[in-house]
């Protein structure tokens, strides 16, 4: 049985009550790296080598007192020496005054943290604006011939977690591994300081194996892990009014949790859609919408909008512009809008947002507040550029989608999963040749079908870029099983009520009132799509997060 022995650090005020003062061979260097010499105020304490199970206290103080922010932390990098000789006949006490007191591992095995770790580095957060004088204290047990050598102290940024870096191990406070109730290993990270409320806390994973999950404001959520790849994902600020839990049900190579500032309002929240779709509307920095960068996807913003007026207001006029069947290409007003229905959930690329700010620029066309101020997100976030010498808009890269939560839940949920799909169309050319390539050799009769359904639904079908685009995304945006019915039960029901376009439909099971022919190949295409973005991007039909709420 491994018992760890505890040394303890005091970071406070102590009288020294003797006249010696040499300086330490230690090291000491504040958060600008700059070295500050600290001094040894007993001769044991000079080298900074502590013989463990021996009752000792090692005090030091600073050449000149520092004054620390509320996001920094104490780093000390040490080494145990001799450690098979701890046999731990005594724990250590811990002691601590007027400050929180911190034991410091000496052994990470807790962690499975590699047997081949030569150097410890343990970083505790500040709780004294004014550093000065500190001290190890350590008591009790028996560690014959092992000792901890301290090779340096730093004052550094606030973080928590843990970190192997070659030899070396990082950890902090507040890490911590059990078992679940079904006996698999469990790492929890929790701590226990609060934030000032200009910023948020970020965490970042790497080499995950099991299950991740997250608590915060009440609620738990389950992060997705791709496999053999190098994971990392946020909690956006607006879960972060009760800092994070982080339980890991498996283990992870390094957990980073750390504190960054909060974005502007002007600017997105990375973010992955199981967040987006989660966040109640009253933490959204903007009544109306609230929009992210996708997480795994930065050049995809995401705006989520509160209603359809407010969405129709941002997008509308773009979408008759772009792809609805009679209008493309034309700026259409207000008044001809007002009775006009646009999309519930919309997408568009780089290239279409540049022709149409250049067509508005172009003929001096009065567009609205809510336009302008995607104009100005889509140039601040480099999806659209304007070109110094013609003054013209040039796409660059990535996509906008939005969806609004007037959509109920079931809705909300298809529609998001339908747009960022869009999204990844646009920005990826190896699945829009994959889309392209399924939609030419897809069924002809099922082809004549699904065309027809677009058309109705006023999509302009003469545009094939934009039909291989609807085609991918309605087979995505929910599971195979759930697109065969769509396509094989609702949507051909809709066909059949047409007499000139039910003659597209093939033969009909009276019986289940479906399509079978239908509903076996779009079942099939959709299984083939999700297999796709299975293997490139760890996604899945109806589901494009790794967050989800439990």
């Amino acid at each position: 049985m491994r018992v760890c022995f505890i040394i303890l650090i005091s970071l406070c005020f102590i009288c020294t009550g003797c006249g010696f003062r040499k300086a330490s061979s230690v090291t000491f260097t504040n958060e600008d790296g700059i070295p500050v010499t600290l001094n040894a105020l007993s001769k044991r304490a000079v080298d900074g080598v502590f013989p463990l199970g021996k009752n000792a206290n090692y005090r030091y103080e600073l050449e000149r007192a520092l004054l620390t922010g509320p996001l920094s932390s104490l780093e000390l990098e040490y080494s145990i020496d001799g450690v098979n000789g701890i046999n731990g006949a005594e724990e250590p006490v811990f002691v601590f005054e007027k400050e929180p007191g911190y034991a410091l591992p000496v052994d990470v095995s807790f962690l499975d943290g590699a047997s081949d770790t030569e150097t410890l580095q343990y970083s505790m957060p500040l709780n004294t604006a004014l550093l000065n004088k500190f001290s190890f204290n350590i008591k009790g047990g028996s560690a014959e011939g092992a000792s901890l050598k301290l090779k340096s102290i730093s004052v550094s940024k606030l973080r928590f977690g843990y970190e192997k870096k070659g030899s070396t191990f990082w950890i902090s406070p507040f890490v911590a591994a059990g078992k679940s109730a079904a006996g698999a290993p469990l790492i929890s990270v929790s701590p226990r300081s609060e934030l000032d409320e200009k910023h948020q806390w970020e965490l970042k994973l790497r080499g995950i194996s099991g299950n991740v999950f997250i608590e915060t404001r009440g609620k738990r959520y389950q992060y997705k892990a791709m496999e053999e790849k190098m994971d990392s994902f946020s909690v956006p600020g607006a879960f972060t009014g009760v800092k994070p839990v982080l339980v890991i049900e498996g283990r992870a190579d390094s957990i980073l949790l750390l504190p960054v500032l909060k974005p502007p309002l002007n600017e997105p929240i990375n973010a992955d859609p199981g967040f987006i779709k989660a966040l109640s509307k009253e933490l959204w920095r903007n009544k109306d919408y609230e929009f992210y960068r996708w997480e795994s996807f930065p050049s995809i913003l995401i705006f989520d909008i509160s209603n359809y007026e407010v969405q129709d207001k941002m997008l509308k006029r773009l979408a008759f512009f772009i792809e609805k069947k009679g209008y493309r290409g034309r700026l259409v007003n207000d008044d001809e809008l007002e009775d006009k229905h646009g999309w519930n959930a919309h997408d568009y690329n780089a290239e279409s947002l540049a022709s149409f700010f250049n067509a508005v620029k172009k003929q001096n066309f009065p567009i609205n507040e809510e336009e302008r101020m995607l104009e100005q997100i889509v140039l601040n976030n480099k999806i659209i550029a304007i070109n110094e010498q013609t003054g013209t808009y040039e796409p660059l890269s990535g996509a906008i989608i939005s969806v609004s939560r007037q959509s109920n839940d079931y809705l909300y949920t298809r529609f998001l999963v339908h747009e960022c799909f869009h999204g990844l169309f646009f920005i990826d050319n190896e699945f829009r040749e994959f889309s392209r390539e399924r939609y030419a050799n897809f069924n002809a009769k099922a082809k004549a079908f699904i065309r027809s359904y677009f058309d109705y639904l006023g999509y302009d079908i003469n545009d094939s870029n934009l039909m291989i685009n609807e085609f991918m995304a309605y087979l995505l945006q929910q599971s195979p099983g759930a697109a065969g019915e769509y396509f094989g039960k609702y949507a051909a029901g809709i066909i059949e009520k047409s007499d000139w376009r039910k003659s597209v439909l093939p033969a009909k099971n009276e019986e289940s009132g479906t399509w079978p022919l239908l509903t076996e190949l779009f079942e099939a295409e959709s299984m083939a799509f999700s297999n796709y973005v299975s293997r490139r991007w760890g996604l899945s039909a109806g589901c494009v997060w790794r967050i989800s709420a439990e």
